[in-house]
C-alpha cells in the first residue's frame, strides 16, 4: 500500500481527547487570570462564600460542620462545596482574597469544560464536542463562578456529568450506567439541595423510556439508581436527622430562602422578584437552625397565602430575572454583593443573549435529526421552577448553562455544515 494509512478510529479518538485537554487548559488559564486579576481582591463582602470557606476552615481544625466564627452545628448548605475546599485550606490556610480556595474552583471549572465537550460529542459528534468545549471555556457565565468560592461551579460540573451519564445510559442501559447516574444525582444533591430533583426529572424518565429492557428490568434499574443516589446522600441526611430538633434532610437554608423572597420588599418596588436579607431575618432567632428554618418557612407561607393575588406578578418577575428578561442589568448590580463583578455580569448577559437564540435553534436541529434532546431540557425546567418558587438570580441558572452551551454548539455546527454544503458546488 502506498502513501499514509487512513486515520483510524483510535487516532480520531486520541485527537479529540487531545483537543479537549488543550481547550480545558485554555479555560483554566482564563479562569486563573480572572482570579488573580479580579476576584482575589473581593475581600469585603459577606455572602455564601464566607460560609463555605469558613466551614472548610472548621473542618480542617477538626470542628466538623459548624457555623463559621459563631460556632454551633450547621447545615445551612449541603456539604460538598466546603469539602472540596478542605485540601486547599489545609495546605495554605485562609488568607485575604482566599486565592487557593478560588483556584480550586478554577480547576474544577476547567474540568467542567472538558466534560461539556465530551457531552457534546456523545449527543451529536466530535465536532460539536469541540465547539461546545470552546464555548464553555469562553462563556462568561461559566467562568465567572470559577472565580468565586460558591457552589455554582460544582453544580455546573455535576450537571454535565449527569447529562453525560444519561446519554450513556440511553445508549446502553445497564446496571453500571444506572449506578453511575445515581452517583451523579447524589453528588449533585450534596452540592445544591434543589439538584436532588434530577432524580425525578432525569434518572427516572431515562429508565422508563428505555425500550431495550423489559418492564421488570426497568423497574430494577430505576430502583438501583434511586437507591444509589440515596446511599450517596445518606451520611449527610442521617447526620442532620439526629442532630437537629426539626426533621432536616439536605439543608436548613430553605426557610431563609423562602422568607427573604416573600415579603413586601420583594413583592413590590425595585426588588420585585428578588430576595431581601432583612426579610429573611424577620422572625425570632433560635440556637437550633432547624427551628429557625421552620419559623421562616411558616412566616413565608403565611405571607404567600395572604398575598396570592400578587403572586403571579412576582413569579413572572422571578422567572424573568433568572432568564435575563426582566431588569437584567439591575440584577447584575444586585449580584455584585455575591462576588460577581458588575462588568463580568454584563459580559455574561451579552453572551447569553447571543447563545440563547442559538440554543433554541440547536434544539430544533436535534429534533429534525431525530436525536434525543429531552435530557438537555431538564436543567432548563429545573432552574425555571426554582426561580418561580424561590427568586430570580443569575447564578441559580448555572445548571442550565450547560444545556445552553451544548445546544448552541449544535446550532453552530449545523450552520457550518449548511455553509459548507452551499460553498462546495461553487468551489467545484
Amino acid at each position: 500500500m502506498t502513501g499514509a494509512d487512513p486515520p483510524t478510529r483510535d487516532a480520531g479518538s486520541r485527537r479529540f481527547v487531545a483537543a479537549l485537554l488543550g481547550i480545558s487548559v485554555v479555560g483554566l488559564v482564563l479562569r486563573v487570570v480572572y482570579v488573580l486579576t479580579v476576584t482575589r481582591y473581593d475581600t469585603r463582602n459577606f455572602y455564601d462564600a464566607f460560609y463555605y470557606v469558613g466551614q472548610a476552615g472548621e473542618l480542617v481544625a477538626g470542628h466538623g460542620f459548624q457555623t463559621p466564627v459563631v460556632g454551633g452545628v450547621s447545615a445551612l448548605h449541603p456539604p460538598l462545596t466546603a469539602l472540596v475546599e478542605v485540601p486547599a485550606t489545609w495546605l495554605f490556610g485562609i488568607h485575604g482574597g482566599t486565592v487557593p480556595q478560588r483556584m480550586t474552583m478554577a480547576v474544577l471549572g476547567a474540568v467542567a469544560v472538558g466534560v461539556i465537550g465530551w457531552l457534546g460529542e456523545v449527543v451529536v459528534s466530535r465536532r460539536v464536542g469541540i465547539i461546545a468545549a470552546v464555548l464553555a471555556a469562553l462563556y462568561p457565565n461559566l467562568w465567572i463562578p470559577s472565580g468565586i468560592v460558591m457552589s455554582e461551579t460544582l453544580a455546573i460540573l455535576f450537571t454535565a456529568l449527569i447529562l453525560l451519564a444519561t446519554y450513556r445510559f440511553l445508549r446502553s442501559p445497564s446496571w453500571v450506567s444506572a449506578t453511575l447516574l445515581g452517583v451523579g444525582c447524589g453528588l449533585a444533591a450534596l452540592t445544591r439541595s434543589e439538584l436532588s430533583f434530577f432524580v425525578l426529572l432525569i434518572l427516572v424518565p431515562a429508565v422508563v423510556i428505555t425500550r431495550s429492557r423489559s418492564g421488570r428490568a426497568r423497574v430494577g434499574l430505576a430502583v438501583l439508581g434511586i437507591v444509589v443516589a440515596g446511599v450517596v446522600v445518606s451520611p449527610w441526611v442521617v447526620r442532620n436527622l439526629v442532630t437537629f430538633q426539626k426533621p432536616t434532610t439536605l439543608s436548613t437554608g430553605d426557610g431563609g430562602l423562602l422568607l427573604g423572597a416573600n415579603c413586601d420588599a420583594t413583592y413590590h418596588g425595585p426588588e420585585l422578584g428578588y430576595w431581601s436579607l432583612g426579610c429573611s431575618t424577620a422572625v425570632p432567632p433560635s440556637t437550633d437552625p432547624s427551628v429557625l428554618s421552620a419559623r421562616q418557612d411558616h412566616a413565608a407561607l403565611t405571607y404567600m397565602r395572604d398575598h396570592l393575588g400578587r403572586l403571579p406578578v412576582v413569579v413572572a418577575a422571578r422567572v424573568g430575572r433568572i432568564w435575563d428578561l426582566y431588569e437584567p442589568f439591575q440584577t447584575a448590580r444586585f449580584d455584585r454583593v455575591e462576588g460577581r463583578p458588575v462588568e463580568a455580569s454584563w459580559a455574561g448577559i451579552g453572551a447569553f443573549y447571543l447563545l440563547a437564540p442559538l440554543a433554541i435553534v440547536g434544539f430544533v436541529v436535534l429534533g429534525r435529526q431525530r436525536r434525543t434532546r429531552w435530557p438537555l431540557v431538564m436543567p432548563v425546567v429545573l432552574v425555571t421552577l426554582l426561580a418561580a418558587g424561590a427568586y430570580g438570580i443569575i447564578r441559580f441558572r448555572a445548571p442550565a448553562e450547560v444545556s445552553i452551551v451544548v445546544l448552541a454548539a449544535v446550532a453552530l455546527d449545523a450552520g457550518w455544515r449548511h455553509w459548507s454544503s452551499r460553498r462546495a458546488p461553487n468551489s467545484g
